[in-house]
């Protein structure tokens, strides 16, 4: 191998671990806080709904989504925004809808990826729900077709709208910022 072929290596090598190095993070070290875990827990349809009693007098939201859902992943962060905002006044709620119902993947195969996926989404301040229905008996149960979707309650713990691609308007698809942050503030009034 020539010199010039070596030191092309050895500047490519040293590029990219100067790459690598500067991509690591250490909470530690810059004297960032260690951010807190997630809770993820599995619950089916009918519990949650059950569970939606105990926050009654606030405004509830309920996002369904997947981590293969690029539009989901996008309006994800308008949800945390949404509770970090009016934490006091409303319960963000994601349910995760990954499970497909595969006896070799069961509910809990996806817990790990999800609750990575959540800690990247800052998703702490929120209740999250891993769905142990088949996201296809869930889809059928809210009749909807596909997600993203999102339910706000009322106060009084009544489903006051419905943002999916059966109820959203233009080719936009569900939006935080056009429609369900309207709608919230609608709710808090």
């Amino acid at each position: 191998m020539r010199a010039d072929s070596v030191r092309f290596l050895f500047a490519v090598g040293g590029l990219l671990w100067l790459a690598w190095v500067g991509s690591v993070s250490c909470p530690t070290c810059s004297g960032a806080a260690v951010d807190p875990v997630v809770n993820l827990q599995p619950q089916s349809w009918d519990e949650l709904q059950s569970s939606l009693k105990q926050h009654v007098g606030k405004v509830v939201v309920i996002d369904f989504w997947s981590t293969s859902c690029e539009p989901c992943l996008r309006e994800f962060p308008h949800l945390v925004a949404l509770q970090e905002q009016h934490g006091k006044n409303v319960v963000g709620i994601s349910v995760n809808c990954d499970y497909i119902g595969l006896k070799k993947k069961p509910p809990e195969f996806y817990t790990e990826r999800v609750t990575k996926t959540l800690t990247g989404l800052k998703a702490q301040g929120l209740i999250n729900v891993l769905c142990t229905l088949p996201s296809d008996d869930l889809f059928a149960a809210l009749k909807i077709d596909s997600i993203p979707a999102v339910f706000v309650y009322g106060r009084e713990g009544k489903l006051a709208h419905r943002f999916d691609n059966r109820t959203s308007k233009g080719d936009e698809g569900v939006s935080y910022e056009k429609q369900i942050a309207p709608a919230v503030l609608e709710l808090l009034k």
